[in-house]
C-alpha cells in the first residue's frame, strides 16, 4: 500500500484502488475507489513540497489523489507503480506469504458482516464479502489471518460465534495496524481487509521476506495473536524473542515449571516491567495503571507483572494517587493495599478492584499448564 493524504493507494495489473480514511469517506460519501488500469490514458502530477500539497491526476477518468506535504516519496511511488502495470510488470510475489485479510463489521454484540481476502506467495486469489460465520472456517483453511486493529475484530467473531451456539475457530492471527507502527508507516486505525493485506504484503516485500507469515511476523519482533473459545489473546511485542520462539516450537510439549517454595507467589519483584507501548490500545489493560496484592498461585508475580506491562498497562507496586486497577489475589485477611484503594475510592478516586481470575482471563493464562500438584 501507498500511502496519500486520508488514503491508501494500490496498485494492481488491472487496476487502481484507493481506500479512502473514515474522514475522508464521510466527506465524499466513498470508501473506495476501483479505476480500470485500461481507463488511464495518462497521468499528471504536481508533486507535494514540505509545506503544500501535491495532487496526481489520472487522466481518463479524471480521478485525483493528493498527497500531504512531506509526502512527495509516496507521490514518486504512486507514479511508479502506475508505469509499471502500464508495462505489464505485475507487482513482485513473496513466496510463501499465505493468509487470508479479514474484516468485520458489528451491530451491537453481533457480527453483521465478515469480508475477507485470500493471498497465496502475496498474491490476491479469491474474496468475498458479506461471508456468514459458518462459512468462514471453510474459506480460512489452515491459512493464518491478518486484520487491521485486530484484537478488535477476533474479540467481535469470539462474542459471536459464542452468541451462535457456533464452535469458535482457532485461529493464529497477525495485526496489520501493530506491524504498519512498528516499522514507522502511516496508517489509519480502522482499514478494510484488502488494505490490510496490502500493508503486511508491503511490509514483507520492502524487507525483501521470503516465507511464512508466522516467519514475518517474529522476525518484526512481534507474537502471533491467537483467537480461541477461552480467549482472543492478543498480539505482543516479543523484546527479547523467547516467546516467538515457543510459539516455533507448537509441536514440543511444554515444560513444567520448577516447583517454588510458597512465598514465591506473592513476593515483590524487585524491577518493575516498562509498559509496552505497541500494545493493542483498545485493550483493557492500556493505559492503567495496575498493582497487585494478594496470592496468584500457582502465578508468580514477576510472570505476572511482565504480562500485564505486555498489554500496555503501567505496574505498581503500591495503591497511589495513580493506580486505575487493584487485581486482589486470595488472603486470609484484607491487604493493606485494598484498605488503602477503598480510602482512596471513598475520597473520589476511580479505582476497579479486580479478582485475581478476572485478571488471569484477561491475560489469557492456563493455570493448568503452569503447575500441576505433587501428587
Amino acid at each position: 500500500m501507498i500511502p496519500a493524504h486520508g488514503a491508501q493507494l494500490s496498485v494492481t495489473a488491472t487496476s487502481i484502488r484507493i481506500d479512502r480514511s473514515a474522514l475522508l469517506t464521510a466527506l465524499t460519501g466513498q470508501d473506495s475507489v476501483e479505476v480500470p488500469l485500461a481507463q488511464v490514458t495518462g497521468v499528471r502530477c504536481t508533486p507535494p513540497s514540505l509545506l503544500d500539497v501535491g495532487v496526481v491526476t489520472l487522466e481518463g477518468p479524471g480521478t485525483e489523489v493528493a498527497f500531504a506535504p512531506g509526502q512527495a516519496q509516496a507521490a514518486e511511488d504512486f507514479l511508479a507503480a502506475i508505469e509499471a502495470a502500464q508495462r505489464g510488470e505485475a507487482p513482485a510475489a513473496v513466496a510463501g506469504l499465505d493468509f487470508v485479510a479479514l474484516a468485520v463489521e458489528t451491530d451491537g454484540d453481533t457480527v453483521s458482516r465478515v469480508d475477507v481476502v485470500k493471498l497465496v506467495d502475496g498474491v490476491e486469489v479469491e474474496a468475498a464479502t458479506g461471508l456468514g460465520l459458518g462459512a468462514l472456517p471453510g474459506f480460512l483453511g489452515d491459512l493464518p489471518v491478518v486484520a487491521h486493529n485486530a484484537q478488535f475484530h477476533m474479540m467481535a467473531l469470539r462474542r459471536a460465534y459464542l452468541a451462535a451456539g457456533l464452535e469458535v475457530p482457532v485461529l493464529p492471527y497477525v495485526c496489520s495496524l501493530v506491524l504498519a507502527r512498528g516499522a514507522g508507516v502511516e496508517a489509519e486505525f480502522f482499514a478494510d481487509a484488502r488494505t490490510a493485506a496490502g500493508l503486511v504484503v508491503d511490509l514483507a516485500r520492502k524487507k525483501n521476506h521470503r516465507g511464512s507469515l508466522a516467519e514475518f511476523q517474529h522476525a518484526s519482533g512481534y507474537t502471533l495473536g491467537t483467537l480461541s473459545a477461552e480467549h482472543a489473546y492478543p498480539v505482543l511485542r516479543d523484546r527479547s524473542g523467547a516467546r516467538s520462539i515457543m510459539q516455533q516450537r507448537t509441536e514440543e510439549p511444554p515444560k513444567k515449571a520448577p516447583r517454588r517454595a510458597p512465598w514465591q507467589s506473592v513476593a515483590t519483584p524487585d524491577v518493575i516491567p516498562d509498559a509496552n507501548p505497541d500494545a493493542d490500545p483498545t485493550g483493557p489493560l492500556f493505559g492503567q495503571h495496575v498493582t497487585l496484592t494478594g496470592d496468584f498461585e500457582p502465578f508468580d508475580k514477576g510472570r505476572l507483572w511482565s504480562a500485564i506491562a505486555d498489554l500496555g498497562a503501567d505496574v505498581g507496586k503500591n495503591v497511589t494517587k495513580k493506580t486505575t486497577i487493584l487485581v486482589a489475589g486470595t488472603w486470609a485477611t484484607k491487604t493493606s493495599k485494598e484498605k488503602r484503594a477503598e480510602e482512596l475510592i471513598a475520597k473520589g478516586q476511580d479505582i476497579q478492584i479486580w479478582t485475581g481470575d478476572q485478571l488471569i482471563a484477561v491475560l489469557g493464562l492456563d493455570a493448568a499448564d503452569d503447575e500441576q500438584p505433587p501428587f
